[in-house]
């Protein structure tokens, strides 16, 4: 984990050049609204001065020393971060700094033959090597940014990195570390494919004075059964979700945005037979439970069986012992006079993100025939909370169902 220290005394300014090897000119935005800032108009500017005193990088990790000055108050930088490979392009460096102190680094970053859609405040930049640094101050709203010249020293401790052989960044956007979301609302939100799968998603923007960021997550849920049971079979059930963001330059990325779920309200999944058009329900025998999560501890998963009648009824929705199988995590209902049609689990201090290879939930059932034959159904309910990552805001919930119909015969 890379780490930031800062000790405060105070700031200045100036505008887009390089003063000396060791001094870097930028500008300052004074109080930024966090929300409906459209236009960089709306608030007053002023100048920034930054001094590097040390900056040094060994692989993929960097030491950098400096002074802050804007509005006559200084503040003295000590960062020791890490280098990543540019996920929009893979020979630019993005720094990778974190920091729960109140002025914070949003973006850091080393860009080589820079692209005039990646400078904000210095298009002179375009086509030359750029130190790209913003920094905000959470207490004051402020938000300091340089795109500058790199200084002949400086720019050899870039050369010397071997840009290939670097981990990738998670994204190069940054915009969510400074503004807050604003719930983009989407007209039928849930859609249902036939019977398998169905789909939700929630899209935020952040708006910025040059440009809007757009984040989206999606999440699919997709069941399968057999066409036709024969005594005992499994129906699968799994949930996965894309994410995707747009810069303010038009950069399209995959495979990260500032929204996930799971974490702070957990994914639950319920499972419920139906006889359709026949007499009898099936009996849910077994559950298995599996999928790639990230999480800081093992998940607790909380597992309830509902036990009533076959022929229809009311689920008890009573909580019962169950088996588990170290090996593949399956439970295995003990009682076989009662006969549970409906069960549940629920994923709790767990989430998804698409940075990991194979993201996903996933809660199956085994079926096992009963009573008289004929085209019966069985329902997966999967509830979703969405949440803002970096800030922890809660983005709303939705259901998501699936239904499989199926010939049920009796061995």
């Amino acid at each position: 984990m890379s780490l930031i220290m800062f000790f405060t005394s105070t700031f200045i300014s100036a505008a887009f050049a390089e003063v000396g090897e060791d001094s870097l000119e930028g500008t300052v935005y004074y109080n930024i609204p966090l929300s409906g800032l459209t236009s960089m108009n709306q608030v007053e500017e002023g100048k920034a001065q930054l001094f590097i005193n040390e900056l040094t990088t060994n692989k993929d990790k960097l030491k950098f020393k400096g002074k802050l000055i804007y509005n006559g108050e200084e503040n003295v930088i000590n960062v020791n971060g890490q280098l990543k490979r540019s996920k929009q392009r893979s020979s630019d460096i993005i720094i990778d700094v974190e920091s729960d102190n109140a002025l914070q680094i949003a973006h850091f970053a080393v860009r080589f033959n820079s692209p005039e859609k990646k400078l904000i405040i210095n298009k002179e930049m375009a086509g030359k090597d750029t130190l790209f640094l913003y920094l905000f101050d959470k207490k004051t709203n402020n938000l300091i940014m340089f795109e500058c010249p790199i200084s002949a020293d400086i720019l050899s401790q870039f050369k010397k990195v071997n840009v290939a052989e670097l981990e990738s960044s998670i994204t190069d956007s940054w915009e969510h570390k400074v503004v807050n979301p604003k719930l983009k609302k989407i007209e039928d939100i849930d859609i249902n494919a036939v019977y398998d799968s169905d789909t939700a998603y929630k899209q935020v923007q952040y708006d910025f004075g040059w440009g809007v960021a757009k984040h989206k997550t999606t999440v699919y849920l997709s069941s399968n059964a057999p066409t036709t049971i024969w005594g005992q079979a499994y129906v699968n059930s799994t949930l996965e979700i894309e994410q995707e963001l747009w810069q303010p330059d038009g950069t399209y990325e995959t495979g990260w945005s500032v929204i996930q779920i799971g974490r702070y309200d957990p994914v639950t999944v319920e499972y419920q037979l139906y006889s359709y058009n026949t007499a009898n329900r099936d009996i849910i025998s077994k559950k298995q439970y599996g999928g790639f999560w990230k999480g800081d501890s093992l998940p607790s998963l909380g597992v309830s069986v509902g036990y009533g009648f076959i022929s229809g009824g009311i689920s008890f929705n009573k909580q019962v012992a169950i088996d588990k199988n170290d090996f593949d995590n399956v439970w295995t209902v003990k009682d076989g006079t009662n006969f549970p049609y409906t069960t549940s689990a629920k994923f709790s201090d767990t989430y998804l993100t698409e940075e990991d290879l194979d993201h996903k939930y996933e809660c199956n059932i085994e079926v096992t025939t009963h009573g008289d034959e004929g085209k019966k159904m069985v329902r997966s309910k999967w509830d979703v909370s969405f949440y803002d990552s970096f800030g922890g805001n809660s983005l709303g919930s939705n259901t998501l169902y699936t239904y499989l119909y199926y010939l049920s015969e009796v061995v």
